[in-house]
């Protein structure tokens, strides 16, 4: 969608899609990730690049911004599920509870964090969240992935504490899913937005807007990327 005006890079975060895990991979902590995110800005351009970044792919930033700033010439932070960021003992623990579990029991796990994200649920602000439902039995192939993302690489990404100066100094644009209300991610978004004293700017759809709703995400993202002026 953004292709257009701009030179779009995607990847697969490690272990993650084609990107393979493989045995001895250091584990997808998101310095890790922010490492190999690095390695592909020096691989095409060098920096600085432009950058947006949902969910997981949010908390990489914040520690791209941290490591990397010059790096860093706008990145969008889409709803980065801090529970670090919450004063919430349960929902910690019941996150917990889920990762805990994924490695024997993927299908639990993801049940358990389904329910406790919200992030498949479309909710405005003045909208009771639905009920949990039983998810259907996923194939094979699915819980082999989330052996890994929920296993390995969810925990170290939710429980990421983000350092609050040294995302001050590069520029981060916040944003949420207008019907992500009441949601794990929307909560810890607008805990961070409080701390650095920025808007919390509302896209269209929830949790999974970029990939649900592609061309309306991409419209109003294409504004927010615009970089800083000299």
């Amino acid at each position: 969608e953004l292709a257009g005006r701009f030179t779009v890079v995607t990847h697969d975060p490690r272990g993650i899609g084609a990107s393979r895990a493989v045995p001895g991979m250091a584990a997808p902590t998101p310095e890790v990730l922010a490492e190999d995110l690095a390695a592909l800005v020096d691989r095409f351009t060098g920096g600085p690049a432009l950058f947006a970044g949902t969910s997981g792919g949010a908390v990489t930033l914040l520690e791209l911004g941290k490591r990397n700033p010059d790096m860093v010439g706008r990145a969008v932070l889409h709803e980065p599920p801090l529970v670090s960021l919450l004063e919430d003992a349960d929902l910690a623990a019941r996150a917990a509870a889920a990762f805990g579990v994924a490695e024997a029991d993927p299908q639990r796990a993801v049940q358990e964090f389904f329910d406790l994200s919200g992030a498949a649920h479309r909710t405005g602000p003045d909208q009771t969240p639905p009920a949990p439902m039983a998810l259907p039995a996923l194939p094979a192939e699915e819980l082999d992935k989330n052996r890994y993302f929920l296993g390995r690489m969810a925990g170290p990404t939710v429980f990421y504490a983000p350092d609050v100066e040294a995302v001050r100094r590069v520029p981060v644009t916040l944003c949420a899913g207008s019907l992500s209300h009441h949601q794990m991610a929307r909560r810890a978004t607008r805990a961070l937005a409080d701390l650095l004293e920025l808007p919390l700017i509302d896209m269209p759809g929830n949790h999974l807007g970029a990939s649900a709703e592609p061309a309306e995400f991409a419209r109003a993202l294409e504004p927010l990327l615009a970089p800083l002026e000299p």
